[in-house]
């Protein structure tokens, strides 16, 4: 089944159980051979999973036309690039010259937008996966250990917290002025690229992306592509220099 090739659509029917059978079978078969349909298909059940979670909000609140063109429009920045590499080395996040892996779907544009808008936490990790983070408020932080390091670590230094070695990628300011950094974290069962931002006296995170682990075929790439489209949905401003982020760490809550 090498060199079988799925539309998003089929993946994503895959994914929500609704595929005959033996079409189900070809996409399994595809998906041992290639980790780019592996990759896909685990997009797809934590989209599902975050449009379940989120749909009686979208209801009440639609997501703003002007938003949702923002986050589509940073998807859409480069053209797509399958032959680019998936794997990104951990502990650090290329931030120029990456390529895009394959075109984005409407249903993860919406979803992404509808978690910037409601300033909830959207997580990019394998349905099912044992370690995942699950939890993005300020008692599940506190209980990590993570409010020590973003509240004094400076970018590019290390620690260790209850879920795991915690490294400082870059801080920020979101659109709103909120302090905000990402982070990387090394569970023993996979690792994360994270946002967390300080609001109302602690810290929340608001975005974690599985970037490796023991998951067979789950490409990085996609992950990171989702990061950098959340992040232009927030209104990220530039890494905050050595100056402006020591100041901001010396803030109260900071």
């Amino acid at each position: 089944m090498a060199g079988a090739t799925f539309t998003d659509e089929t993946l994503m029917a895959f994914a929500d159980g609704a595929l005959d059978d033996a079409t189900a079978r070809r996409v399994v078969e595809a998906a041992r051979c290639d980790e780019r349909v592996a990759s896909r298909i685990a997009l797809f059940r934590s989209t599902r999973e975050v449009l379940d979670r989120t749909a009686e909000a979208e209801r009440a609140d639609p997501v703003p036309d002007a938003l949702m063109a923002r986050v589509r429009a940073t998807i859409d920045r480069e053209p797509p690039n399958e032959a680019a590499g998936n794997v990104v080395a951990w502990g650090g996040r290329p931030r120029e010259g990456r390529s895009r892996s394959v075109a984005w779907p409407a249903a993860i544009v919406a979803s992404l937008a509808l978690a910037v808008g409601l300033g909830t936490g959207w997580i990019i990790a394998p349905t099912g996966e044992e370690g995942a983070l699950n939890a993005f408020d300020s008692a599940w932080v506190e209980r990590a250990g993570l409010t020590y390091p973003l509240s004094r670590l400076r970018s590019g230094e290390s620690g260790t917290t209850e879920v795991g070695d915690v490294t400082l990628v870059s801080s920020f300011r979101d659109a709103s002025g909120a302090f905000c950094r990402e982070f990387e974290i090394a569970t023993e069962a996979q690792t994360y690229v994270s946002v967390a931002c300080h609001g109302g006296g602690s810290w929340e995170v608001r975005f974690a992306a599985v970037t490796g682990g023991t998951v067979e075929g789950y490409a990085p790439a996609s992950s990171l592509d989702a990061l950098d489209a959340y992040l232009a949905g927030i209104g990220a401003g530039a890494p905050l220099d050595a100056e402006a982020e020591a100041a901001a760490l010396s803030e109260p809550g900071g």
